[in-house]
């Protein structure tokens, strides 16, 4: 797994370029997102639990959250992961495109508690590392509420 961050400077056409070096050969799969403005991020309000996948890897499932949230504010993002192998990362990016937190785990559960330090419109990444894919869950609330993820962890409703 490669990543590659970059700001463009300029407006206009843009080359990417992916090769192999000393005569290696092979498939692989090249994913692009910008971090402000993502494209086709799917609206997430506050308190709800949603389904998501990774496939094919190493795609990144973009949310949007609903609300503007205010400077201070401290977002609960939670992603319980339902099947596979999956290594679940999340990334909190702040609409200028800056990443405001992140984190990741080996474990099928990630909560992240981020406090912003600006007014304005946030965005949620979430993927798997090292070309996992696979489903999950994830839910974002400005309070650390459960989210609802009881159904899905049986154990939990003892």
């Amino acid at each position: 797994l490669l990543e590659i961050h970059c700001t463009l400077v300029t407006t206009g056409k843009h080359m990417v370029f992916a090769h192999g070096g000393d005569g290696q050969s092979g498939a692989y799969t090249l994913y692009l997102q910008r971090s402000n403005n993502p494209a086709g991020p799917i609206p997430i309000p506050y308190g709800v639990s949603l389904p998501g996948t990774i496939s094919p890897a190493p795609e990144m499932d973009v949310y949007r959250i609903t609300t503007t949230v205010s400077a201070g504010d401290t977002l609960f993002t939670h992603v319980l992961v339902t099947s596979s192998s999956l290594d679940p990362y999340i990334r909190i990016y702040q609409q200028d495109g800056d990443l405001v937190c992140e984190d990741s785990t080996i474990f099928t559960n990630l909560d992240l508690e981020c406090t912003v330090n600006l007014t304005g419109i946030y965005s949620v990444f979430v993927f798997g590392g090292d070309n996992q894919t696979g489903s999950y869950r994830v839910c974002v609330n400005n309070n650390d509420t459960f989210c609802g993820f009881r159904e899905y962890m049986p154990q939990l409703s003892r």
